[in-house]
């Protein structure tokens, strides 16, 4: 509510819904309430996903593993296939999904959400294969970041991405990754 206030003090028209990403039939309302208000999709954004705190690979049980699955890769793959018919009758469409550096670089701790955010990849890249020849752009980033509610209650994990990050730091939504999704 907040959010949407400050938006609309801007001019911006906006529709919040809430949504479980891991429940396909909210995914479809969503698209649904947008295309009703909107009248269409041009910009997709994925960027949602469960299962982030730190577990070894031998503490991974097949919920969390499913967690990380079904809240980041399939509901990722679940939003491209919804908002598609849309995407392409704008026939300039953007895709923008969110992978992560711990599956790439294969993150201590984060196996699951590792391996959730692979596949986030893969899926992305099939996008952009796919759905190209009808204007569509789909494209992935990987950012380390962290947010308030991680840094707080992942102080370790926190400091071993410190640790591994070139710049020393571990980066922020509105920071680092707000200006490249514009850019995109």
């Amino acid at each position: 509510e907040d959010l949407e206030a400050e938006l609309a003090a801007q001019g911006a028209s906006v529709l919040p819904v809430s949504c479980d990403v891991m429940e396909p039939d909210q995914i479809k309302n969503v698209v649904a309430r947008c295309v009703e208000r909107f009248s269409g999709v041009d910009i997709l954004v994925n960027c949602a996903q469960g299962s982030m705190a730190y577990r070894e690979i031998e503490d991974i049980d097949i919920d969390y593993a499913m967690e990380a699955y079904k809240s980041g890769a399939l509901a990722s793959l679940l939003f491209m296939k919804e908002c598609f018919p849309y995407l392409k009758e704008s026939g300039h469409g953007r895709i923008i999904n969110t992978a992560s550096a711990a599956g790439y670089d294969g993150n201590e701790g984060f196996g699951a959400y590792g391996m959730a955010k692979e596949a986030i990849r893969a899926i992305t890249r099939t996008g952009a294969r796919e759905w190209g020849k009808y204007g569509i752009t789909v494209n992935v980033f990987l950012p380390i970041i962290a947010t308030d509610f991680f840094r707080e209650t992942q102080p370790a994990a926190l400091k071993n991405l410190e640790a591994k990050s070139t710049l020393g730091r571990v980066g922020t939504t509105e920071e680092d990754c707000a200006p490249l999704i514009v850019f995109l």
